[in-house]
């Protein structure tokens, strides 16, 4: 009569997966049972890298300073790509705070007489927020306060005619934040926001003429980032 001993071993002391070794018998053991690795946590204090893109609030007045006149003409919308780092600490079911910045391109367009006017800038931001975070993977920044500085070039009927000038914008946001437990995050973020550049542009007669382009509403964005 075969007799066969099983043993019970174990085969890795960090996974715990656990062999049957077969003696005196010609029965095999059993194939390893698959390693599942768990993702890492999501910390209560971390660095995010964020991508976002929406729609901006478009040209709503235009203030020619050497002729003294203010035009009002109907806002075109415009659009917004920003890539920021943020860092942001919260413990579950707490108050914390978000901090950082970036870069952005901003357009802003206006419909005056069929000529489209439109301001295209680029510059930095900086932005700071209170948080709330309800997970671990979900809190929210609000408000938060974002301010930009940079440059501005108008166009009209897509063709330049101005000197590149100086630009700022000053909103709030609220915006709400999911990390998953591999890192990635997504989010969304609504807000107001007020804008003015200043440039020099040709006036029709061979000069330049100081004009003041701003603007000002609603605002959102989507975006996609990593956190470190």
């Amino acid at each position: 009569m075969l007799v066969r001993h099983v043993v019970l071993t174990l085969c890795s002391a960090h996974v715990g997966i656990a062999c049957l070794v077969a003696a005196d018998g010609d029965a095999s053991a059993p194939a390893p049972a698959a390693v599942m690795v768990a993702p890492r946590p999501v910390s209560n204090s971390g660095l995010d890298l964020r991508l976002d893109v929406g729609g901006l609030p478009g040209i709503t007045t235009v203030k020619d300073k050497s002729s003294g006149t203010t035009t009002d003409i109907s806002k075109d919308g415009g659009g917004d790509i920003d890539i920021e780092v943020i860092y942001v600490h919260a413990r579950p079911h707490g108050l914390g705070f978000a901090a950082g910045g970036g870069l952005f391109a901003h357009s802003h367009v206006g419909d005056y007489l069929g000529l489209k006017p439109q301001i295209n800038a680029s510059g930095v931001e900086g932005q700071a927020a209170l948080v709330y975070r309800f997970t671990p993977a979900f809190h929210i920044e609000a408000p938060a306060l974002v301010l930009g500085l940079g440059s501005a070039q108008a166009t009209k009927i897509g063709v330049a005619d101005s000197d590149r000038g100086g630009y700022g914008s000053v909103g709030l946001q609220a915006g709400a934040y999911y990390t998953f437990r591999i890192g990635i995050q997504v989010d969304a973020a609504i807000g107001v926001m007020g804008w003015s550049a200043t440039v020099n542009q040709d006036n029709g007669s061979g000069g330049k003429d100081k004009v003041i382009y701003s603007g000002g509403g609603g605002y959102l964005t989507l975006g996609a980032g990593y956190r470190f």
